[in-house]
């Protein structure tokens, strides 16, 4: 799956690193958050609002998503 990341608000691809994704609020695009290919990362209490989808996650693991609010 290919997924430019212009048409995502919040981009992140190809890391082992640890990341925390906390406390935003992400506007129109056609992906909230776009994961792909990353282990050992968090999205919590972020607010995605007006999307096709609010968080994507393409051959991830170890990805922890919780307490996030996604509205259309």
């Amino acid at each position: 799956m290919s997924a430019p990341s212009s048409s995502s608000a919040i981009t992140i691809v190809n890391t082992t690193a640890s990341f925390i994704i906390r406390d935003l609020q992400v506007s129109p695009a056609v992906r909230g958050i776009f994961l792909s290919n990353v282990t050992g990362g968090t999205s919590q209490s972020t607010m995605v609002s007006q999307k096709q989808y609010g968080v994507m996650l393409v051959h991830s693991g170890q990805v922890k998503v919780s307490n996030n609010s996604i509205s259309q």
